[in-house]
């Protein structure tokens, strides 16, 4: 008989809090070991008991579509912006310059396996949500048979219908401009599709 554990529903959503709370950075979460040995467990338990109806939405069919959008489509840094910056000048612009050519370097996308943010809604990539945070950078789409759907878990907030899974090279379909992703992927009802529309018409 297969040894099964019943999910800790509380625990889990104390966990996504804490998920919520972590910092960003243009390569990824910044701290990410502990997260990782969670999602990987949490995994491996869904997986056990894919029968109990109380989990049946953090399943995620295999192969199911996922995105990520990273930071960019900012304009280059001008240096005169940090003239009130005095002697560190030099030192605040060179980090904004290096910053912003790792935000238009698709080599700086790390595939390492960490367990990281997707949306799967492709609607999700271009909202205004998006578009505040500066998400308008490289998106990258994926198939993966090892995700965890955690999105019926925000009920506050913008609802990014938020799956997780791990950033893993192998399941990469392919990796877009913002503006190229858009315009394959985009279902015409996003705020930034509709946006462009209006400028149309």
């Amino acid at each position: 008989m297969k040894n099964t554990k019943v999910i800790d529903i509380d625990n889990l959503k104390v966990e996504i809090s804490k998920w919520a709370n972590h910092s960003m950075s243009i390569r990824g979460r910044d701290t990410l070991v502990a997260s990782d040995k969670f999602w990987d467990k949490t995994f491996i338990d869904l997986q056990n008991n894919k029968e109990a109806l109380k989990i049946q939405s953090l399943i995620v069919k295999p192969n199911t579509l996922l995105y990520r959008v990273h930071i960019g489509g900012n304009n280059k840094p001008d240096y005169d912006d940090y003239d009130d910056r005095g002697e560190d000048q030099n030192k605040v612009y060179e980090y904004k310059y290096k910053e912003w050519l790792d935000e238009n370097n698709v080599d700086a996308i790390r595939f390492d396996n960490h367990w990281v943010s997707f949306t799967k809604d492709v609607d999700v990539i271009g909202s205004d949500y998006f578009g505040e945070k500066k998400r308008r950078g490289f998106v990258t789409v994926i198939a993966s048979s090892k995700a965890i759907d955690i999105s019926s878990f925000r009920t506050k907030g913008f609802d990014e219908k938020e799956v997780v899974a791990p950033m893993d090279k192998e399941t990469e379909i392919e990796t877009l401009s913002f503006h190229d992703f858009i315009k394959k992927y985009g279902t015409g009802n996003s705020d930034y599709e509709k946006r462009e529309k209006a400028k149309q018409s």
